[in-house]
C-alpha cells in the first residue's frame, strides 16, 4: 500500500452554482428557496439548521456577527447589536460600538455577504420584498446586491400580514 502525497491537492476552490434563487427579505428575516432545473425546491439554510437569517447583527466581538449569535444578546446586551435597520436604509442613521461603525447599508452587506456564502452564484436571483419599503430604498438594497455581484432579475412585493 502506498502513502498518498497530500501536498498534490487540489487547493481550487469551487462555486456551486443553486440554480434560481427566491429571496424573501423583511425587517427581522431573510429566507431563500432554490430550485434546479429538473429538481424539485428547497429551501436554503441560511442559518443552519435554521431556514431563516436573523437580520440582526452583533457588534460585541471583534467581528460583527450576523444571524443567531445577535438575537442571542439581544435581550442581554441590546446596546451591542443592531436590528430593525433595513427600514433606516437611506437614513442617515449610525450604529456604534467600541470597536464598530456601521450605518443600515452597511448592515445589510453583511448580511447578504452571509447570504453569498451559501449560494455564491446563483443563475437567477428574485426578490420579494416588504410593502413599506420606498423606490429609493428599493434601489439602494438593489445596488448592494449589484455591488455583492448578486444581480437582480426580478423582484415581488409580498404583504407584511
Amino acid at each position: 500500500m502506498g502513502w498518498p502525497n497530500w501536498s498534490r491537492k487540489n487547493n481550487e476552490t469551487y462555486s456551486v452554482s443553486c440554480g434560481t434563487v427566491g429571496l424573501d427579505i423583511n425587517a427581522t428575516r431573510m429566507r431563500a428557496m432554490s430550485s434546479e432545473t429538473g429538481r424539485p425546491p428547497r429551501t436554503l439554510l441560511l442559518d443552519d439548521p435554521h431556514a431563516d437569517l436573523p437580520l440582526a447583527v452583533s457588534l460585541e466581538n471583534r467581528t460583527a456577527e450576523v444571524g443567531r449569535a445577535a438575537l442571542a444578546l439581544e435581550r442581554r446586551l441590546p446596546h451591542v447589536v443592531c436590528f430593525d435597520f433595513l427600514s433606516a436604509l437611506t437614513q442617515p442613521l449610525e450604529w456604534k460600538s467600541n470597536r464598530h461603525r456601521f450605518d443600515a447599508a452597511g448592515l445589510l452587506s453583511l448580511a447578504i455577504e452571509r447570504f453569498r456564502t451559501i449560494c455564491p452564484k446563483p443563475e437567477n436571483f428574485t426578490l420579494t420584498l416588504p410593502v413599506n419599503l420606498t423606490p429609493p430604498k428599493v434601489s439602494a438594497l438593489a445596488n448592494l446586491f449589484e455591488k455583492a455581484k448578486l444581480p437582480i432579475r426580478g423582484s415581488a412585493v409580498l404583504p407584511l400580514a
